[in-house]
Order: structure tokens, then sequence, then C-alpha cells
């Protein structure tokens, strides 16, 4: 992945392209972005128990914006060798991207980690980690003891434990002491919500305009294939 990300900085610093100091330091930030990857995903694989939520993040995010980049390069008129780098770039990335979110549960050595806490970014976005005690409890009788663990997080003791101590700290005496020790107590829970909220905001906001652009040019009789294609990447 370096490797190809060392030609692409060498071809956006030896070519002749519109805006050429922008692509130089972008293609030096995707290399040290590369690089930083490498490690990390090395530290991560040896020191935690489920696969990379940063590098899946990111890895997922750049492969979805180096789609949009690998059209416009194709249909850019310079030459084959940028767009074939950039394209192999994001093919390197997709199977990166398979490849981090392997899951390490049966190499660890201690077997009561539970499913959600070893399932990567993938399977806990869509509550994949489920099919399993799904299809258990379709084909047999669930039971305690063939329930799996549940998250360390959703432990009564220590959700017990820590409420504790924020009822501790809390003016007991004050109007809504216990929905702000609550509060207190989830605070970091509650505001994780708040970004994956946000963006379905904005996507919600955004689809009035993508449904107007995309009726606009059904409606026109000469429209250009390239807006079309570029009208399903963004439905997409």
């Amino acid at each position: 992945m370096s490797g190809i990300h060392v030609v692409l900085l060498v071809f956006s610093a030896t070519q002749h392209y519109p805006a050429q100091n922008v692509s130089v330091a972008g293609a030096t930030l995707s290399l040290i972005a590369a690089i930083s990857i490498v490690v990390l995903l090395h530290l991560e694989h040896s020191r935690a128990v489920r696969p990379s939520f940063l590098v899946s993040a990111y890895l997922l995010i750049t492969v979805l914006l180096d789609i949009a980049r690998v059209r416009t390069a194709w249909l850019l008129p310079y030459g084959r060798a940028y767009p074939t780098c950039l394209t192999a770039s994001l093919a390197t990335k997709l199977l990166l991207l398979v490849l981090a979110n392997i899951e390490k549960r049966k190499w660890l050595l201690l077997s009561e980690q539970s499913t959600e806490r070893t399932s990567g970014i993938f399977n806990r976005g869509l509550f994949a980690w489920l099919n399993e005690l799904l299809r258990k409890g379709h084909t047999s009788l669930l039971t305690s003891d063939t329930l799996p663990n549940i998250h360390e997080k959703l432990s009564s003791s220590d959700l017990a434990d820590r409420f504790s101590k924020s009822w501790a700290l809390c003016d007991q005496s004050r109007q809504h002491a216990l929905l702000l020790a609550v509060v207190n107590c989830l605070r970091w829970d509650i505001a994780a919500i708040a970004l994956p909220r946000l963006a379905l905001l904005g996507f919600s906001i955004a689809q009035p305009f993508l449904v107007g652009k995309t009726v606009t040019f059904l409606e026109q009789t000469e429209s250009s294939m390239n807006i079309g294609y570029g009208l399903i990447g963004a439905t997409a």
C-alpha cells in the first residue's frame, strides 16, 4: 500500500496537473497515512481484542471518497498511468478493509469475552453479531448457560459501581438529582450518540436536494451520462 502511494506522489510531483501543489500535498498526506495505518494495524492486532475501529473507519471513508477520485481520474485526458495507480490503491484499501475486519475471537486466550466486544465496526454497526444468537434460538431452546456473555459495559455490577460514584458526588437534595446523576454517569455514552444523529440529520436534509436533482436530470432530454453516474454514486 505504501509503495503505491509513493508512486502516486511521484506522479503528482512530476506531472503537470491543475492545482499541482494541492495534489502533491494530498499525495504526501496519503503516504504518511498509509505508513501510519501499517504501524497502527500491527499495534491493534497485538494489543486489542477487536478489529481496529480507527483503521476501519478511515479506510471505509477514504474508499468512498476514492471511488469518486478514481472515476474523475479516468475521465481526465492526462494518460492512463495515474488512474491505474489510483485504482490499484483503491483495490488495496478494499482488500485491507476486509482483512482488518477479520475477528480474532478464535485466537484469544480469554474465551469469556463477549461477542459484541470482539466484533468489528461492521458487525457492531449492523448488529450482525446477533445472527448466531438468533440462529441458535431458532434451532434450540435458549437457557442461561447457552446465552453469550454480555458486554462488560452492560454488566449490572459495573453499572451499579459507576452509578454509586456518580450519585455520591451529586447534590442529592437538589431537584432532578437522579436525572443529573444518570447523565453524569453515562455522559460519554450519551455524547457518542450525537455524531451519528448529526450525520442522520445531514443526510435527511440532503435527501430532497438529491431527489430534486435526479428528477431534473430525468426530465432533460440531453443530459450528460457522467452526471447520471454521479447521481447513482451519490444515491448509493
